[in-house]
């Protein structure tokens, strides 16, 4: 006989953890960590997880069944979601770095497998233990989480911030999403249920809810989350068009008419805080930012475009399959044009293409593509079927606040709304991530998205109509056990076994987040050049956490820093052998990336200065970084130091020049070759490349120097 109130607790502790999730995952964030929003955000993630997943299996026991994860071939939507977890599989074992793969990039960590078989996870979850009357709960949890971050990114506008920022949030607000777009693509998310529940129901909080979604969306500033927004409205409309017309009452229009007519106005004039670039006298830096959509020149569109032609490179190179899941960031700087770092910051690396398509087809090739493609086209089918179906209505037979029996009654209009708010609002962060991508807050509420379309079609092809409170299981197949089999037999050591793997689980999540917090700290003192408290804290993090490659480059630049500052020769080598280690681990976990080569060769030239063997294999690392990374300009500018120091002035020429061909706006290239030239007595050149170096950094006090010295020299007629 089933334990009636075990079975009560885990359906109360999973709909209460799927409230948690996504009320607290897009507003937690921590200052003190280096990965101030993505890490915390993951780990709540990896945490809600385990707890939901061990309440499901706790819950399954108790049923006495056990499930088998073969997937219902009756429902098109599993079938596709099932096909898209194996591209993701064969995208990790694929790999050109099956480690990134599995746990993802360092600051987003959405895209790696492990975060997105937990969304895949997430899915099966919700459609095997909710019903469509709880999905409302969720939703309205969904706003007060989304109402209190837009509230925060607001005060960010103007001014009143609780947290001190290294960057402006009051010029684009990022809120508790660390990024304008992020948070433009998490609000765009919402504004679609937000107009179906105006339409079900007007309540003044609604409206105003609409108003304060709208305006924090305003102050980001986002291009990308705009236009998203304008596609998933334009679907919102084409979808309810026939229950607008006929069957909403005026006053509804009327206020969601003038809520549009303010937004327009405030769009037009609103001019509070400055923003930089702004040209115009009248109209706002909104204004601006729309007009720039189509200026094809201005500087983030430019480098979107040509990052996108260097993804085209990309794929030919791995057209089928792909590169990886989430390789492209160590991957994209050897396929770079050199219009990228013209438009971009020096040596920027781009993580993702900023567009979601192209990201798909380098990490998973077309192949993953066309399954992708699949899961959006029976998703929207699904929920097109529902909106067109006739006799829509669903009953549930529940209990009231004072454990009474009573019902909850649905009619075809309300699930046709809350179905159409799903499908805008998965449909505007699609539209968004053409220009922009994904993050895990955003990637979760998406997967949840799915999840209940899913429900509300198997809700509503089940006849009759009245529905139990308790949905069953109808994605996986269910097998009754054998007495002597029968897992009731064995439950408490079952539940023990599950509750301490979780536990072991939910701590190893927690010793990632403590390691960040001492590679925090260890950043913060090597940049006050403390540098034996900055080996300490770097130490504990690389213990806590020895896979992330980021701890272990700060690490050996630590240990290059303090030997500069080390007189005695033999400890100098041992602390720079423990640099080489350290460089040695970064490069093992992303042999792709050219920095853990060009910082091993520096560190060898350092040992060079003492012993000259040395300076053979920082030249092999320069070139490895070079033939990775044929734009980085460092390892050109290293070696031809390193080719000096050896007596070969000519070959450090000969580098600096290439360097300077590549990229011909780094002043320190410049002032090295201005070295070279005086060296070999070519003194008019020297002084041009010491004038071109003053021309980029009218600052560089050492080129200022030189130049005067070898003007006064060729004064006196020193030639």
């Amino acid at each position: 006989m089933l334990n009636k109130k075990n079975l009560d607790i885990c359906d109360q502790i999973i709909e209460k953890g799927l409230i948690g999730l996504v009320f607290f995952l897009p507003l937690v964030f921590n200052p003190y960590l280096n990965d101030v929003f993505s890490l915390p955000k993951a780990c709540l993630f990896i945490c809600f997880l385990l707890i939901l997943g061990t309440t499901w299996l706790i819950k399954t026991t108790e049923t006495a069944t056990i499930i088998l994860p073969i997937i219902s071939l009756k429902k098109p939507l599993n079938i596709a979601i099932l096909v898209y977890f194996i591209s993701i599989l064969a995208a990790v074992l694929y790999s050109t770095n099956i480690y990134i793969s599995l746990w993802g990039m360092y600051l987003f960590y959405f895209e790696g497998f492990i975060c997105i078989s937990g969304c895949i996870f997430l899915y099966f979850l919700v459609i095997n233990n909710l019903s469509f009357h709880k999905i409302e709960k969720i939703i309205s949890f969904l706003f007060i989480g989304g109402a209190l971050v837009s509230l925060y990114g607001i005060f960010q506008h103007f001014g009143l911030d609780f947290v001190k920022w290294s960057f402006s949030p009051q010029e684009r607000v990022c809120s508790t999403l660390g990024n304008p777009n992020f948070l433009g693509a998490y609000l765009i998310m919402l504004v679609p249920l937000t107009l179906s529940r105006i339409i079900k129901k007007v309540k003044i909080y609604y409206l105003l809810l609409l108003l304060l979604f709208f305006t924090c969306l305003i102050f980001t500033y986002s291009r990308a989350a705009w236009l998203g927004l304008s596609g998933s409205i334009l679907l919102w409309i084409i979808l309810t068009r026939k229950i607008i017309l006929f069957y909403v009452p005026k006053k509804i229009l009327y206020l969601t008419g003038i809520i549009i007519l303010f937004i327009i106005v405030f769009l037009s004039f609103y001019k509070l805080t400055p923003r930089k670039n702004l040209h115009s006298n009248i109209f706002s830096p909104v204004i601006e930012r729309i007009n720039s959509i189509t200026n094809l020149k201005e500087r983030d569109i430019a480098s979107r475009l040509s990052g996108w032609k260097s993804c085209l490179k990309m794929i030919k190179n791995n057209p089928i399959l792909g590169m990886g899941q989430d390789t492209f960031g160590i991957n994209f700087r050897r396929y770079m044009s050199p219009a990228y770092e013209t438009f971009s910051r020096r040596n920027v690396n781009a993580g993702y293409a900023h567009n979601e398509f192209l990201q798909i087809i380098v990490t998973r090739g077309i192949i993953g593509l066309i399954i992708y493609l699949f899961l959006l086209f029976t998703f929207f089918k699904t929920g097109i079927k529902i909106i067109n179906k006739k006799d829509l209505s669903l009953t549930y037979s529940v209990k009231n606040s004072d454990q009474k029996p009573g019902r909850l009654y649905y009619t075809g209009l309300e699930i046709k709304l809350l179905t159409a708010g799903l499908m805008s609002s998965a449909a505007a962060l699609l539209i968004q991530n053409q220009f922009s991508f994904s993050i895990l807050t955003t990637s979760v509420i998406f997967w949840l998205l799915v999840s209940f379309i899913s429900i509300i079609e198997k809700e509503t092809s089940i006849h009759p109509v009245t529905q139990n409170e308790e949905p069953p299981m109808f994605s996986l197949i269910r097998i009754k056990l054998p007495y002597l089999l029968n897992l009731k037999a064995v439950k408490y050591p079952l539940y023990s076994v599950t509750c301490i793997t979780t536990l072991i689980l939910i701590l190893f999540a927690f010793r990632i987040y403590q390691a960040d917090r001492y590679f925090k700290s260890g950043m913060f003192l090597s940049t006050k050049k403390i540098y034996d408290r900055a080996i300490e804290k770097y130490k504990k993090a690389v213990q806590l956490n020895p896979y992330q490659a980021i701890y272990h480059q700060n690490f050996a630049k630590a240990y290059q820093d303090k030997a500069l500052f080390t007189r005695d020769n033999k400890e100098k080598r041992l602390i720079l052998n423990q640099a080489i280690t350290e460089y040695k681990k970064y490069i093992k976990l992303i042999p792709q990336d050219a920095l853990g080569y060009n910082g091993l060769g520096v560190t060898y030239v350092y040992l060079g200065k003492l012993n000259e063997q040395f300076f053979n294999p920082a030249i092999i690392n320069f070139q490895k970084a070079i033939m990775l990374d044929p734009y980085f300009i460092e390892p050109y500018t290293n070696m031809g130091s390193t080719y000096y120091l050896q007596g070969n002035t000519k070959l450090a020429i000969s580098t600096l020049e290439n360097s300077l061909n590549i990229n011909p706006r780094v002043a320190l290239t410049h002032f090295n070759l201005g070295i070279m030239y005086a060296l070999e007595k070519k003194n008019q050149k020297a002084i041009n490349c010491w004038q071109e170096t003053l021309k980029i950094d009218p600052n560089f006090t050492d080129a200022k120097i030189h130049l005067d010295t070898l003007k006064k020299t060729i004064e006196k007629g020193g030639k």
